[in-house]
């Protein structure tokens, strides 16, 4: 009896998520998801924050990006990234679950309000790492010159990791910690910034057209183009706006 009860529970969950690419028309309380599929690997292998679907047995990490959402929901805007624990990627999907593909989900907003969002991609595999270290620190305080920029080859994304960093914090900054990574590209590397959030106790984040807002720059990001040079900083924003840099580096596109 107790096993009958677990299966039902678990189709009763599944049937707000499994929609994908339906076509039916949605009801008022539905939310309709344009999505782009950006990975999908066995669930063993994920690290990060996962959104149950419901699914009885959930063997894989599906991650989309988010292009739109009707009615609109503050949590889900374009870019925002999300990794779903699913049991088939291609049957939750209705369609191919390759990189690139676009699909449409329809759920309950009930559900949707509360999908989580993994702001930074936790894990991209084909993308370069990035550890943040002292000799990559480009600051005159830092490592001076014995500094080396980052080179990499033409990409869409890389991961940016300072999980084993620990930053110098200036006098007047004592009690802080870095809130901020800011990215910055074109004529004398001050032509366009990109802002991207630092949150509590995360250390490693996707730097990317899905994760970096236009913020104040004239273009927004799309990826690391060959013979490019892209300025990465870390440092606190103050309230006033106000950034102070605590470490700093230069990626080199080869």
């Amino acid at each position: 009896m107790k096993k009958l009860l677990i299966l039902l529970a678990a189709v009763f969950f599944a049937s707000g998520f499994a929609q994908a690419q339906n076509t039916n028309p949605a009801t008022s309380n539905d939310v309709r998801l344009l999505v782009t599929v950006m990975d999908s690997i066995p669930l063993r292998d994920f690290r990060g924050s996962l959104t149950p679907t419901g699914d009885f047995d959930p063997r894989f990490a599906l991650t989309v990006r988010i292009d739109s959402c009707v009615p609109a929901i503050t949590n889900l805007k374009f870019g925002t990234i999300i990794a779903l624990a699913v049991h088939s990627p291609a049957l939750f999907l209705k369609g191919s679950a390759e990189k690139g593909k676009a699909h449409e989900i329809t759920m309950p907003r009930t559900k949707a309000v509360n999908l989580l969002a993994e702001q930074g991609g936790s894990h991209v595999p084909d993308a370069p790492l990035l550890k943040v270290d002292h000799w990559h620190w480009m600051s005159k305080s830092g490592a001076g010159s014995h500094s080396r920029p980052y080179r990499i080859g033409a990409c869409d994304r890389v991961i940016l990791d300072f999980t084993d960093y620990t930053f110098t914090v200036p006098e007047k900054l004592k009690g802080t910690s870095p809130n901020l990574i800011r990215v910055r590209w074109g004529d004398f590397m001050d032509g366009n910034v990109c802002d991207l959030s630092i949150q509590p106790d995360k250390k490693r984040y996707e730097l990317s057209a899905a994760t970096l807002p236009k913020g104040i720059s004239r273009d927004p990001f799309t990826r690391f183009y060959q013979s490019f040079h892209y300025v990465i900083e870390i440092g606190v924003c103050d309230p006033d706006g106000t950034f102070t840099q605590q470490w700093c580096s230069i990626i080199e596109v080869q």
